[in-house]
């Protein structure tokens, strides 16, 4: 059994913090955010079907899985050859961490992201 099926989360009943991955170039230059913006459940990896394909052949074709749960974005290691690697610290193999603002996700020995969560002012706030 694929415990990885298992891990949904359905969108009416949590309301994600809206976040994204930001790819970073060598020297900590940001690239520009991935195309989509972080969903409920996206699989990276550099497999056809992933709903972030990255092109790195240091990476799994599933590598890493993030999901947001319980008011929080989690990261799990998919039993990537390379690792997934959050702060420079390895994840175990099929592991997961929350991710916190800024947190560096490490995909392979290549492969760098940067985890943003965006500021969300309201429509009816003062200004």
């Amino acid at each position: 059994m694929d415990i990885w099926a298992s891990i949904r989360v359905e969108p009416y009943r949590v309301k994600a913090k809206p976040a994204h991955l930001v790819l970073i170039k060598r020297g900590g230059q940001k690239v520009g955010p991935l195309p989509h913006k972080l969903q409920y459940r996206m699989d990276l990896g550099r497999g056809k079907g992933r709903t972030v394909k990255v092109d790195d052949n240091q990476i799994s074709r599933l590598h890493t899985t993030v999901i947001y749960e319980e008011d929080a974005w989690i990261i799990f290691d998919r039993g990537s050859a390379n690792g997934t690697f959050v702060n420079e610290e390895r994840l175990p193999c099929n592991g997961c961490v929350p991710l916190n603002l800024g947190d560096i996700v490490g995909l392979g020995p290549f492969t760098k992201l940067r985890f943003e969560i965006e500021r969300v002012v309201e429509a009816n706030q003062e200004r």
